[in-house]
């Protein structure tokens, strides 16, 4: 066995993180305010990014966080 690449969490927070990313996405296309629907696609994508370090992939999630957060996070402000 590799100990290289031994796993970095539980099955727990995989189940979490995905039970996360799919309720706040229902939340995203369920909510009449734009705000808060904004606000909702941030956890999607932070959850997401989450995914993505269980995944050993940190530059996807950080250009997940970067990219796609910080720009939802711009345009609900104003």
């Amino acid at each position: 066995m590799n100990t290289g690449m031994a796993p970095v969490a539980t099955p727990w927070f995989f189940y979490a993180l995905a039970g996360a990313a799919v309720i706040s996405a229902l939340f995203v296309i369920t909510r009449r305010n734009a705000v808060h629907s904004a606000l909702a696609l941030i956890v999607t994508l932070l959850s997401v990014a989450g995914l993505y370090l269980m995944l050993y992939a940190p530059f996807v999630a950080g250009v997940q966080i970067i990219v796609y957060a910080a720009e939802s996070w711009c345009c609900s402000c104003s």
